[in-house]
């Protein structure tokens, strides 16, 4: 079952429907074209797996070895000393790196980063009454706030800039962006470690787990893969639903919150649908099914929350959604992502309560993201303000 197809993006959840009633909880599935895994869409299997790192590692190691260097999802699933791609003492050491040096970022000064971001960004457009927030205005403010957390100077933002959108590309794109990123992050790092400040890089460098450079280089770049690309989801997967989902109307009305919305969000449309890939160790008997070692298992996060023995009733309140993983791997950064995306979302919908859908929503053919290829929205042009 192809999981990169325009189709499958356009509905994955008559997909899931279908795949549930003729698999169970474990799927079948192509990453891209030749490329085997297995699909994850039942809650209890999910928890399992993502519980159980030492059967079902987060080391691609012997998956990459046997697949070589032209796969096309490789970049994006490769090995590299991080927390999200070790296990052992390694993911302890490099995840004790992580949780320290976000245990020092001022949230106050985030918060208000991103609001003046917001208020520019909004500006730009306001007069016009009409915008296409992806471009305009969540992924400049995603980006944005990670490079003030990492403290990229201002003379490198611009070439940050170009090689991001890469990280989330499949191919030859997807290599050749995070080459660049690398080669503009280790300038930083060098720069940092002869001015040092109060910033991502800057602590890291200044770790006890003791970094080396090329380590520090490879953290980096594993907060830009995956904090913008799943920002700018957040917020414009929020926005979406609040202009199409009519459970949402209470949000556009102020009787539901942004946190509700975002939470909503993390339940029913992820940014990293398909995510939180495992590599058996060995063959691994699940249910009635065996999973081949070092082959790709995939949870599909979206759709372990639509799993009949889990979705029922409000879930207004719930935050028990594996939209940041679960167990010793879940994302240690959900608390920022989800400060970035409620103060963004607020000055928008303050600024432009009124909006509406300017076309019908694209999403993106991608076998791990859920996200609209634009949003373009129309709303009733600014009057001037009495005097």
């Amino acid at each position: 079952m192809p999981l990169y197809t325009v189709d499958f993006a356009a509905d994955p959840r008559g997909f899931f429907r279908r795949w549930r009633a003729e698999f169970g909880a474990l799927v079948p599935v192509e990453l891209a074209p030749g490329v085997a895994a297995t699909l994850v869409v039942g809650h209890a299997e999910a928890l399992k797996i993502l519980h159980s790192p030492e059967v079902f590692s987060p080391d691609p190691d012997g998956w990459q070895r046997r697949t070589g260097a032209g796969c096309p999802v490789g970049a994006m699933l490769g090995s590299g000393p991080t927390p999200a791609r070790t296990s052992g003492t390694d993911h302890a050491r490099f995840r004790g790196a992580h949780t320290a040096v976000l245990g020092r970022v001022d949230q106050h000064a985030v918060q208000a980063g991103v609001e003046r971001t917001a208020v520019d960004l909004i500006n730009q457009f306001w007069a016009r009454g009409e915008a296409e927030l992806r471009t305009q205005f969540a992924a400049p403010l995603a980006l944005a706030a990670v490079n003030a957390l990492v403290g990229v100077p201002e003379e490198l933002v611009d070439e940050v800039a170009r090689a991001v959108p890469a990280l989330a590309e499949a191919g030859d794109a997807g290599v050749a962006g995070r080459r660049t990123l690398e080669s503009v992050l280790q300038e930083v790092v060098v720069w940092k470690t002869t001015a040092p400040s109060a910033d991502v890089v800057s602590w890291l460098l200044a770790h006890d787990s003791g970094l080396l450079e090329a380590e520090v280089v490879a953290q980096l770049v594993l907060i830009y893969e995956m904090a913008v690309e799943s920002t700018i989801g957040l917020i414009t997967n929020a926005v979406a639903s609040m202009l199409t989902d009519d459970r949402m109307d209470a949000a556009l009305g102020g009787s539901l919150s942004t946190r509700d919305v975002l939470d909503a969000v993390l339940f029913d449309n992820p940014p990293l649908a398909q995510w939180c890939v495992r590599y058996p160790q060995v063959p691994q008997l699940i249910g009635n099914v065996w999973l081949p070692a070092h082959q790709p298992v995939v949870i599909g996060l979206g759709a372990c929350h639509r799993d009949p023995a889990v979705a029922q009733g409000d879930r207004r309140g719930n935050r028990s959604h594996l939209g940041f993983g679960a167990g010793t791997h879940a994302c240690p950064a959900s608390g920022l992502a989800i400060l970035i995306a409620t103060a963004a979302l607020d000055q928008l919908m303050d600024a432009v309560p009124d909006m509406r859908l300017a076309a019908d929503l694209v999403w993106r053919a991608s076998p791990f993201h859920r996200c609209v290829t634009a949003l373009p929205v129309r709303f009733a042009p600014p009057r001037p303000l009495p005097y």
